[in-house]
């Protein structure tokens, strides 16, 4: 999959912070500011990708962090699982991803990166790793359910080049944030057009049915111990889940802490990236 890079921001700021592109054992990552004593990964929602957490890399490394921004599978050149069919399946290649690199300090994730880690915490332990949990999805809005809904019911050769035009871009730039930030808008088009080349439709169709199919939130519960070390943050704006959700995560991770970003949308790694970031005081 080629990944347009000349003359995107989000490209260039990778370079400013001397990351370097790595692939190990199938998975895809850029690592910044690696001589740093402190490790944060970085890990995005379905259709983002590892370019997309710049602005978040490069604040944590203003931290004192090596930053790894992993690619989820099929995004980026991060290979496509034969075997994806559980969270149990993506457990395991998270845990892949820990022997590729090293055990992180802190894990920062995103949208359906976010069910991945609560999944994992549930079933499994990261000892000592914070946890940032942003725009975690235990109940999806309306609009989510019909745009899913269309997708899984129209051929991938008339959806998937509709939804990379750019009037769809636009569609989903609105929908999902809630800014008018020129900075902002100019890292989501980058995004957006990384798309078309950078994500395997069958990586965006079999993740968000997963999700669909198996929501982890509806299943799992975390210990009282690993949820002290979580902090759930959530756009107060955000499209792609119901206002009820966050009184969910509540429910759901009563010892965890809770940052909720006034008028944010989904993308607050674009939107608001001092909310990802963690508490020194508290952490």
């Amino acid at each position: 999959m080629k990944e347009q890079r000349k003359n995107k921001k989000l490209y260039q700021l990778s370079k400013e912070l001397k990351c370097k592109n790595i692939i190990k054992n199938g998975i895809n990552f850029l690592v910044c500011n690696e001589d740093a004593p402190k490790t944060v990964f970085l890990l995005h929602g379905v259709t983002g990708g590892k370019f997309d957490m710049m602005p978040l890399a490069k604040a944590y490394s203003e931290k004192g962090y090596t930053v790894y921004a992993v690619d989820l599978p099929g995004h980026g050149k991060s290979k496509w699982l034969k075997k994806l069919n559980s969270f149990e399946d993506l457990a395991n290649w998270l845990d892949l991803v820990i022997a590729s690199t090293k055990k992180p300090d802190v894990i920062v994730s995103n949208s359906l990166a976010s069910s991945i880690i609560y999944y994992y915490l549930a079933n499994r332990d990261l000892k000592d790793t914070k946890i940032i949990l942003g725009c975690p999805t235990p109940e999806t809005s309306h609009l989510s359910n019909f745009l899913q809904k269309l997708m899984n019911h129209t051929p991938e050769a008339i959806s998937w080049p509709i939804y990379n035009t750019k009037p769809i871009q636009v569609i989903r730039g609105i929908a999902g944030m809630n800014t008018f930030d020129k900075k902002v808008w100019e890292w989501f088009s980058e995004s957006e057009d990384n798309k078309k080349d950078g994500v395997l439709f069958d990586a965006t169709s079999k993740l968000t049915n997963l999700l669909y199919e198996q929501n982890p939130f509806k299943k799992y519960k975390i210990p009282k111990e690993v949820q002290k070390r979580i902090t759930v943050v959530m756009g107060t704006s955000d499209p792609v889940v119901k206002p009820k959700a966050r009184k969910i995560m509540q429910k759901l991770l009563p010892y965890a802490k809770f940052r909720f970003v006034s008028k944010a949308g989904h993308i607050l790694h674009f939107e608001a990236v001092d909310s990802l970031l963690p508490d020194d005081k508290a952490n």
